[in-house]
């Protein structure tokens, strides 16, 4: 997590080029949340403590996030309710309920690697150099994040690599699905039970194989991007399944 703000309004050794790349990053954020449903149309968001704590950052860049927020009409702030979301999702697909249990997550995972594996292989067919574009620039992101030590933000970046894949795949139904899925990041019932999934080394480790099932789609190899995207979705659930409480 960044340091409290200097007079600058950032942490210290942060440039206005960073302050501006993590405010927008969080900003993208909150926003898929709430076109995801996890943040509702009338709810109040989370307090900009529970928001820099849950994205990595430091307040003041939670804080230019929610001025964004505010500008593009989907947050308002009322007194004594603190920041209200006033915009409901941008559009409608499968709902799943949230990760409760232990089983829950076993067949998140389940369903993700049947689900996932076969759109990696069709996205390496059907990928145009708009969706190669796309997917680099969902790298690049997480690249910059990581390369700032702000693990945390790119844990949820992740999703937009898997939903660049789901694009690529040309079927609306993989992407609708993908969406919907429920964000094991986010505010879960089940998230009680684990200890933090923050780690450098895995986050780094998660960043490469994503530059592999890229280079596979680039490629047009199908069955080496489903085999990536298979085997990467697995490292993923033995991750955190090795980190279970017990």
């Amino acid at each position: 997590m960044v340091s409290e703000p200097d007079e600058a309004g950032g942490g210290p050794g942060e440039t206005p080029a960073q302050r501006s790349f993590l405010y927008e990053e969080v900003y993208r954020q909150i926003v898929r949340l709430i076109e995801r449903q996890e943040f509702l149309k009338g709810a109040k968001l989370p307090t900009e403590m529970e928001l820099a704590e849950r994205f990595g950052v430091s307040r003041p860049i939670v804080r230019r996030a929610l001025d964004l927020l505010r500008e593009a009409d989907y947050v308002t702030t009322r007194k004594g309710s603190g920041t209200v979301v006033i915009r409901g999702p941008a559009q409608t697909g499968p709902q799943f309920q949230p990760l409760a249990t232990i089983a829950d997550l076993q067949q998140f995972y389940e369903f993700r690697v049947g689900l996932e594996g076969q759109t990696a292989f069709t996205a390496a067919a059907r990928r145009s150099e708009q969706d190669l574009e796309a997917l680099a620039a969902a790298i690049g992101r997480t690249e910059a994040v990581l390369e700032q030590g702000e693990r945390r933000l790119a844990t949820d970046l992740n999703f937009d690599f898997h939903r660049a894949v789901a694009l690529a795949s040309g079927n609306r139904f993989s992407v609708a699905t993908l969406q919907a899925l429920p964000n094991f990041v986010g505010d879960v019932p089940l998230k009680q039970v684990f200890v933090s999934v923050g780690n450098e080394s895995y986050a780094w480790q998660a960043h490469a194989e994503h530059k592999a099932i890229f280079e596979a789609i680039r490629n047009r190899d199908g069955q080496l991007a489903r085999s990536l995207m298979v085997d990467h979705i697995t490292a993923a659930m033995r991750f955190v399944f090795e980190r279970t409480k017990v």
